[in-house]
């Protein structure tokens, strides 16, 4: 059977994925898969499957970074898996894994359920939240991870299909859960009551808060490094301390506001990331002792991150 007869209708080829990354960064991918249901879903893995080409999932591309040279397999967006599982019962909110953090926010607001309010305007996609347990501070505030208000998870588990994960079945630490082993559908978040007034002026001083001492001038994927356990100091604190605010690889630079950030100054590449990723990696493993880990996904890089 010709290859374009079977090759699902939500596949487009040669796909540049720096126009799917915050980072703005990254090759073609061979095929880049949008699929907008869960059985559009099941025929673009189907497809990889027949034509034995790897697969990658990702939400909506805000901590990613993509290899130069691409990906040969399907990338796939989850971004439009927005028009099913949103529902509302009582403190109990279904959204699908496409549905982006800023629209999660306002349909919190409307609903008057209270308890995302630190998510406010952080980009990505309810799914993508999900899978990182991402999650915000402000300053003086205890940090608030998305897990801790997931009640259930509809997943596509390889070998099994479509399936629900009660909230025994789920798994959360700082930036990691296991749903990094399944394809993220939906998202139940429980929730308490609240008034809707309140809910806004929380979710404005985070934003606040947020645009004060993040660098949001330039393409980024937000903190590039978690903040290692058994410290008070943040990544970029000590990024600080080491005076490698500004330091430059071509178009990458370590931010000069915020010290865990790299931004993209206009061309910058994945081996540039890399370069700076190195540089702080060595610099605060020689000053410190500590290992520093990556927050951020890397698609392709595997091999050169650890060589």
């Amino acid at each position: 059977m010709p290859l374009e007869s079977v090759k699902p209708k939500c596949l487009s080829e040669n796909e540049p994925l720096a126009k799917h990354s915050n980072f703005k960064i990254g090759g073609q991918a061979r095929y880049f898969a949008k699929p907008a249901t869960e059985e559009e879903l099941r025929d673009v893995i189907d497809f990889s499957e027949s034509e034995n080409l790897p697969w990658r999932v990702m939400g909506g591309g805000c901590n990613i970074l993509f290899a130069d040279h691409g990906f040969p397999g399907i990338i796939i967006s989850m971004a439009q898996m927005v028009h099913s599982g949103g529902s509302v019962n009582g403190s109990e909110l279904w959204v699908p894994a496409g549905l982006s953090i800023p629209r999660l926010g306002r349909l919190c607001r409307e609903c008057g359920l209270s308890g995302l309010e630190f998510l406010s305007q952080i980009p990505g996609t309810a799914g993508g939240a999900a899978v990182m347990n991402a999650g915000f501070s402000r300053s003086g505030n205890r940090s608030e991870c998305v897990g801790s208000f997931i009640d259930e998870v509809r997943v596509f588990e390889k070998g099994v299909g479509i399936t629900n994960l009660s909230k025994e079945r789920l798994s959360f630490r700082y930036r990691w859960s296991n749903l990094q082993d399944f394809v993220v559908l939906a998202v139940k978040f429980k929730l308490k009551p609240g008034e809707r007034s309140e809910i806004e002026q929380e979710m404005k001083q985070n934003y606040s808060y947020r645009i004060s001492v993040q660098d949001l001038r330039y393409p980024s994927a937000g903190s590039v490094f978690k903040n290692p356990e058994n410290t008070q100091l943040t990544v970029g604190r000590m990024v600080q301390n080491l005076g490698l605010r500004g330091k430059r690889a071509g178009d990458a630079q370590i931010s000069e506001i915020h010290g865990n950030w790299i931004v993209n100054l206009g061309n910058a590449k994945a081996q540039n990331v890399l370069e700076l990723v190195a540089l702080v990696k060595d610099r605060v493993k020689k000053h410190y002792g500590i290992a520093l880990e990556l927050e951020i996904k890397t698609v392709n890089l595997e091999e050169k991150i650890h060589a």
